[in-house]
């Protein structure tokens, strides 16, 4: 997605479905992977492929399968490393999850991510480096994906509200 917090939206829906997931894990995940992106516009190319072709400057290795996978691994093990480092007390307040809740959450905010790219990226990559892989390119329009984009955001704050009314 060209604006990153679209990406929120599906992951506020996923998390208002699932409450035993880690919010800050599938938050952070399902936007981190633009940070191929981010480095593609300041540095005019992809870092990891030096002979890429300008179109996969945002699109490049990350939003692949194995990209994906590494990201959510990587921000995985800083995020239960991060809250190893936080008194007791001020875990339990934020809810963290465990670790394998953390990992699973990573995953699955990167993988959602790499999916909802997949239908209008054309240099898009699921499967890189093993060949080229995108089966979902063209089944929607962009418009259309925004739209669902925000639509869940609107449905997850809703459900998490009703949900959260109910516990207390």
């Amino acid at each position: 997605m060209p604006f990153t917090p679209f990406h929120f939206g599906p992951a506020v829906l996923i998390f208002s479905l699932f409450l035993f997931l880690d919010p800050l894990a599938l938050l952070l995940a399902s936007v981190a992977i633009d940070i191929e992106g981010i480095l593609g516009l300041f540095f005019g190319r992809d870092i990891l492929l030096s002979n890429c072709a300008p179109s996969c400057n945002l699109h490049g290795p990350l939003h692949s399968f194995l990209g994906g996978t590494i990201v959510a691994v990587l921000l995985a093990t800083v995020l239960i490393a991060a809250s190893k480092k936080l008194p007791e007390k001020i875990r339990l307040s934020l809810r963290i999850k465990n670790e394998k809740t953390i990992l699973l959450s990573s995953l699955i905010g990167a993988y959602s991510h790499l999916f909802l790219d997949s239908f209008i990226y054309p240099e898009m990559n699921l499967a890189w480096p093993f060949g080229s892989w995108n089966p979902f390119f063209g089944a929607i329009g962009s418009l259309e994906l925004y739209f669902f984009c925000a639509l869940s955001f609107l449905l997850g704050a809703g459900l998490l509200l009703i949900r959260l009314k109910k516990k207390k």
